[in-house]
């Protein structure tokens, strides 16, 4: 399910409990979010953030007592086809956490430096993320 503007106060108060980058959530479009609910609760979210061609993938949060159950990565498929459907031929992300999950989804790293410039310029690589993050790369093919 994608997320609506009435969504935005409950993703940002997942990433908060999850102690994610949630300051510029406002500002982002919302079309591009992706949402696991529980009723009508926010349990899982995965955005992207789109830079030309490439995109950034932004906030995967699971609620703590959700993990475990598959949220993640039928979060992170359905987020694939969004970015296929638009497009996107590229996927990136910084994490502090998620490497192992997302070395398994087929990412690998890559020097901050090497990212394009169109994600250096996205606030959560200049401010967001801390320069400790790992930044990681996958090709979706033409």
């Amino acid at each position: 399910m994608t997320a609506v503007v009435e969504d935005r106060e409950p993703i940002i108060g997942l990433l908060k409990k999850c102690r994610l980058p949630n300051d510029d959530i406002g500002s982002l479009n919302l079309d591009h979010f992706i949402l696991a609910k529980n009723e009508h609760q926010i349990v899982g979210v995965i955005g992207l953030e789109i830079c030309g061609p490439s995109g950034l993938i932004r906030s995967m949060a699971v609620e703590p007592q959700q993990r475990g159950k598959g949220i993640a990565r039928a979060l992170y498929l359905k987020l694939i086809g969004h970015a296929k459907e638009l497009g996107i031929q590229n996927l990136y992300l910084l994490t502090n956490t998620a490497e192992s999950f997302f070395k398994q989804q087929g990412f690998n790293k890559i020097e901050r430096g090497k990212l394009p410039n169109a994600i250096q310029a996205t606030r959560e690589f200049q401010s967001l993320c801390p320069e400790s993050a790992i930044a990681m790369f996958f090709g979706l093919g033409s």
